[in-house]
């Protein structure tokens, strides 16, 4: 087992889940994002305020709820035709930078 294995550790308690200070630094690594250890706290105690709200919407009971419809109507179709696909020239022509025929993007390193 590799030493930098992120390892997320989730308590569960009868009725209810909750986030650990670990879990919350882990993840915050692994997404990239910045949290100050002086937040570690609040942030874990707002994660598992969010996780108490979804169980509680888990209780609703919903056995006779008919799914929600979104609109009236139908959205037109347009045929199914083959057409030709752009060059790749007039492509990268609107891209920021490129290399040969791919576009060039800037390397992203967390640390």
């Amino acid at each position: 087992m590799r030493s930098n294995t992120l390892k997320f550790v989730f308590f569960m308690r009868v009725g209810d889940m909750a986030v650990s200070v670990d879990v919350v630094r882990s993840v915050s690594k692994l997404a990239c994002i910045n949290v100050l250890e002086e937040e570690i706290e609040a942030v874990t105690k707002d994660l598992n305020a969010i996780l108490h709200w979804v169980e509680q919407l888990n209780e609703v009971d919903v056995t006779n709820s008919e799914p929600m419809k979104i609109t009236s109507h139908t959205l037109p179709e347009r045929a199914d035709e083959i057409q030709q696909a752009p060059g790749v020239e007039s492509i990268l022509a609107n891209a920021p930078d490129s290399v040969d025929s791919w576009f060039a993007v800037p390397k992203i390193v967390c640390s």
